[in-house]
């Protein structure tokens, strides 16, 4: 490789470790939401939170699967 020259390999190794640490992090970030004694939520709320994440998830393996795009929005409300 030609130093300097970043190849498309090396830019998604790159920006897919970052923005998979940055998901990680906010993951345990929305865990300490669970705390009773800081925070006062119902179990409908945690699913709605819950769903939305997970429905996500399955929109980027459908995107990297069918290179499809979706896009989940998400509201307490």
């Amino acid at each position: 490789m030609t130093v300097g020259i970043e190849t498309k390999r090396d830019k998604f190794r790159r920006l897919a470790e970052l923005r998979t640490i940055n998901v990680l992090k906010y993951i345990k970030l929305m865990g300490q939401l669970s705390n009773r004694g800081s925070y006062d939520y119902e179990m409908d709320d945690v699913e709605k939170m819950i769903g939305a994440c997970e429905t996500e998830l399955k929109q980027v393996r459908r995107r990297f699967t069918f290179n499809g795009r979706s896009r989940v929005e998400f509201s307490l409300d």
